[in-house]
């Protein structure tokens, strides 16, 4: 949801936004919410940007971004606790990185940080970005068109986005936060340390697709991911979608509920303790259980 302020309100909540990052990279701090929308004037982004920084220690988290067009500023806190970070790292990058003088007109004074950005070297050294694959998860399928409008609108030199979105059915929220500590100890619910994954069952044991639960507390819904891909119209210079939707896959999860040395509690060692599943086991599903999907899904 986008925050607009007011200038007499910016600069404190530049400051608490400045005080926040500080103190997530110290992890002393990490939001609930994975993603902040502020509408704001490009001055003021530049001010945020110049102010949080990364102290030379080229962290990608917590992200920044900018789009002019619309007066937004995103702060994107930590990867999203579904897909996007494994997804997004079985990607050979050719090149990623946050981009500002390769946009022009709407987008000029835009900056912003693709999943995967493909460049190569044109005419006198000049880098021309030619084509830009968008992962999202926790961002709306509308913010992901925002992002294909800017790639492909905002550059003259880009010629593709595959956009891909991952689908949680229903959307992840953790069932626990809204609970008490003593209700969640009247479900016999195990502490974050004893947790494993043969704990976790499929709430229709017919449905190999989820949700999963814990304790009849629903985790992970059905999960699935289409692509769309997006061009220039050679008549307008618009971003304009080609060909139909292609619904890529759902995930089986039931062959991740098995016990298995990488796969024996939820949560990572070292990182903040709270109720929230870690998808980083889930793999793409192999080529025969994909055929099979299709096959189901053309009956």
């Amino acid at each position: 949801m986008l925050t607009p302020l007011d200038l007499t309100t910016y600069e404190a909540r530049l400051k608490e936004c400045v005080l926040a990052t500080k103190e997530h990279r110290k992890q002393k701090f990490i939001p609930f919410n994975s993603v902040e929308r502020v509408q704001m004037p490009a001055s003021y982004f530049r001010k945020l940007d110049k102010a949080i920084g990364d102290d030379g220690l080229n962290l990608r988290w917590p992200s920044i971004s900018f789009n002019s067009r619309t007066s937004t500023g995103i702060i994107q806190w930590m990867p999203s606790p579904d897909l996007r970070s494994e997804v997004a790292g079985q990607i050979e990058v050719v090149g990623s990185q946050r981009v500002g003088a390769a946009l022009a007109g709407a987008y000029d004074g835009t900056k912003k940080e693709p999943d995967v950005l493909f460049k190569y070297g044109g005419q006198d050294d000049d880098v021309l970005y030619t084509a830009v694959v968008e992962i999202g998860v926790t961002e709306t399928y509308k913010e992901l068109i925002d992002d294909v409008k800017l790639w492909i609108e905002g550059n003259k030199d880009m010629r593709t986005v595959i956009l891909i979105k991952v689908e949680e059915n229903p959307p992840y929220s953790s069932p626990a936060r809204k609970l008490e500590d003593n209700e969640v100890k009247d479900l016999g619910f195990p502490d974050y340390r004893c947790l494993r994954t043969t704990m976790v069952s499929l709430k229709d044991p017919n449905n190999s697709f989820g949700p999963l639960q814990i304790n009849n507390l629903v985790w992970v819904g059905e999960m699935g991911v289409f692509l769309e891909i997006w061009k220039r119209d050679p008549v307008n210079g618009e971003a304009k979608q080609q060909g139909t939707r292609s619904g890529l896959l759902r995930l089986t999860l039931l062959r991740f509920l098995g016990a298995g040395p990488d796969r024996r509690s939820f949560g990572s060692p070292g990182r903040t303790r709270k109720f929230d599943y870690d998808l980083s086991a889930l793999e793409i599903l192999k080529e025969n259980e994909i055929a099979s999907w299709r096959r189901e899904s053309s009956l």
